[in-house]
């Protein structure tokens, strides 16, 4: 069993929202308050840009550059390609892309199958059936005998190996719970239907809420996969009117340094996923 002597407990929801963010744990990620994101700078580039033709050799610049170290695009660069509407020229960068796709993948597809462990939540967010104080939606947290039900089937009957385990924000499937399900998962062991051979669950990535450093170490534990966060917008604008301030995920800067937190804890394979929404609140999901 995990070792989560650790990590702090709530007494309820109020206690959780109320208590849960750790500020220091913002802060020294932001120096000077100062965001790594820097919105005005992408205004900026993208007013500068908008409407002027892609130059082809600058694009073939960038193009080259970014074959040749994988390394992500500076926002000038991203800027530049974005006005690219040549088909030519929108080839060339199809090309590359799928180039330094196969250079970083190969011909590798990985399949992994959702299992959604739990849908209580906390939070508001206006977009999302799991919201609080959505009296329609039916909540539900699977025992544990429940999951090895789920996992019987998913590794037993269809054969898969890969799963992401998906929770709401809410200290009743906390750190401790979600532990908890991922030693489940890698401790089951059913049989393959035609060899009779023993199979299970070799990876399990979760998607949940940003978590503190040391709730994070408590699931590198474990053996976490892949800890995939999802991010509906960069827009602080429409960031904050899509999620109530008195939430967690009201938080802009406590869930856009996750990640930094998750390098500290030593949780280094992440998942970045966002959506773009729309004003009537309908999400488009993308998940690189």
């Amino acid at each position: 069993m995990a070792d989560v002597s650790g990590i702090r407990k709530f007494s309820d929801a109020a206690d959780y929202v109320k208590n849960f963010v750790v500020q220091p744990e913002i802060d020294r990620y932001l120096p000077g308050g100062r965001h790594f994101i820097d919105e005005a700078e992408i205004r900026r580039l993208i007013a500068a840009t908008d409407g002027v033709a892609a130059d082809p050799v600058r694009v073939r610049e960038i193009l080259a550059k970014s074959e040749s170290t994988c390394e992500t695009l500076l926002p000038e660069e991203t800027a530049v390609l974005m006005q690219v509407t040549d088909p030519g020229l929108f080839e060339e960068m199809r090309a590359t892309a799928d180039r330094i796709k196969h250079k970083v993948y190969d011909n590798r597809i990985v399949v992994f199958a959702p299992l959604y462990v739990s849908n209580l939540c906390v939070n508001g967010c206006r977009y999302c059936g799991f919201r609080q104080g959505n009296a329609e939606q039916k909540r539900r947290v699977l025992t544990m005998d429940e999951l090895k039900e789920e996992v019987d089937v998913l590794a037993g009957r269809i054969g898969h190996k890969r799963l992401i385990a998906v929770y709401g924000e809410h200290p009743s499937t906390s750190t401790e719970y979600i532990a908890e399900t991922i030693e489940t998962c890698y401790a089951r062991q059913v049989k393959a239907p035609r060899t009779g051979a023993p199979v299970g669950i070799r990876r399990v990535n979760v998607n949940a809420a940003p978590l503190p450093v040391a709730d994070l170490k408590v699931l590198r534990s474990v053996g976490i996969g892949t800890f995939q966060v999802f991010q509906e917008t960069y827009n602080r604008k429409l960031y904050e009117e899509m999620h109530p301030a008195w939430s967690v995920k009201g938080n802009y800067d406590w869930r856009t340094t996750c990640f930094h937190r998750c390098m500290e804890a030593g949780v280094d394979d992440v998942g970045l996923g966002f959506s773009t929404v729309s004003a009537t609140g309908a999400t488009s999901c993308w998940r690189p």
